[in-house]
């Protein structure tokens, strides 16, 4: 069988795609992997065939680092960009690499339910938290605080998919219809309620809310592979000279205040 594993965004999203990829190379399934161009070495490191689609995930992020740490409206705006400016390239990209494929699992890459509707093939979705899916048990991504009344977050919610058709209905649907598809009413409905979609997390540190009782999310817990590749030495050595050292990781956050950032990393570790 031919799966495209189509991925969007940095590092977190893609890495457990590479996870999926192994084993079903492993299963001997015909495998592609679809994602930014940031990620070509380390695919064919592992043996993955991959094609780049759209930007440099690195450089979107350094191009938009002051907006992300802005107000709202500012993020907003960003994003509105970002898309309006990507999603046909995206089009483009994922539909000639789906050419032939039996499947599409899709990690964040906007696009693939409609590819998957042009070429009559499944498409599954895959998330790393349920805080990606909407619930009344927790806020949107954008919503920093939680547990919130329900009714709260169902707000927040109906805001921000709101905000989202807003932001996506005229390129997406211009895009569509660039590969022969005709609108959709609702862009989040395309994208997020409509395909069956897998929860990649830890059942007991992020759970399914109860009212996804409706919902087709099936919970797998996390996807990774073991690294059987030895450290640098000057690393080990580093491990193995003193008490275990602080990590502190910051996955793909960028910040246009680094001396906020240091500070704040400095007071968390002495506190501990």
């Amino acid at each position: 069988m031919r799966i495209l594993l189509a991925a969007l965004g940095s590092r977190g999203d893609v890495q457990p795609m590479l996870a999926l990829a192994r084993e079903l190379l492993l299963a001997g399934h015909d495998v592609l992997l679809s994602a930014p161009p940031d990620f070509a070495a380390w695919s064919a490191g592992l043996g993955v065939p991959f094609v780049a689609a759209g930007p440099s995930t690195e450089e979107l992020l350094k191009e938009h680092a002051a907006a992300m740490g802005a107000n709202p409206l500012r993020i907003v705006h960003a994003v509105e960009q970002m898309l309006s400016r990507h999603i046909p390239e995206w089009f483009t990209h994922v539909h000639a690499a789906a050419q032939g494929a039996s499947g599409i699992v899709s990690a964040g890459q906007l696009v693939a339910s409609s590819v998957a509707q042009k070429l009559g093939i499944p498409v599954i979705g895959v998330v790393y938290s349920p805080t990606l899916l909407r619930s009344s048990h927790h806020p949107p991504l954008m919503g920093t605080v939680q547990g919130l009344p329900r009714w709260v977050n169902s707000v927040m919610w109906s805001v921000s998919n709101g905000t989202l058709d807003f932001l996506l209905h005229k390129p997406f649907n211009a895009a569509r219809a660039g590969i022969g598809l005709p609108p959709v009413a609702s862009v989040n409905r395309c994208i997020f309620d409509e395909p069956p979609f897998l929860l990649a997390a830890d059942g007991v540190v992020a759970p399914a809310p109860p009212d996804w009782a409706a919902r087709d999310v099936t919970t797998t817990g996390p996807w990774f592979y073991e690294d059987d590749a030895a450290l640098p030495a000057d690393v080990e050595a580093f491990l193995e000279a003193g008490p275990p050292p602080v990590y502190v990781g910051f996955g793909s956050m960028v910040s246009a205040d680094t001396d906020r950032v240091t500070r704040a990393v400095l007071e968390g570790a002495s506190r501990g």
